[in-house]
């Protein structure tokens, strides 16, 4: 279910949207998947936001241990 709220918002360029909901999922102790995870980093980038996308992934690495 989160998969496709993050990616749809990330395709229709509503990035804090999509942060948003990453951030509930976490909250709520869901944690993402590699689509979502390279769905929204590349948005991110896609957008010129590389410092919010370095910063999701470095919160996933880091916090999460993901990668």
């Amino acid at each position: 279910m989160f998969t496709i709220l993050i990616v749809g918002h990330c395709m229709k360029g509503r990035m804090a949207d999509a942060i948003g909901i990453l951030n509930k999922m976490l909250t709520i102790g869901c944690t993402p998947d590699s689509i979502i995870i390279s769905s929204l980093t590349s948005c991110l980038l896609k957008d010129g936001m590389a410092s919010e996308a370095f910063r999701v992934k470095h919160m996933l690495v880091e916090d999460l241990n993901f990668w």
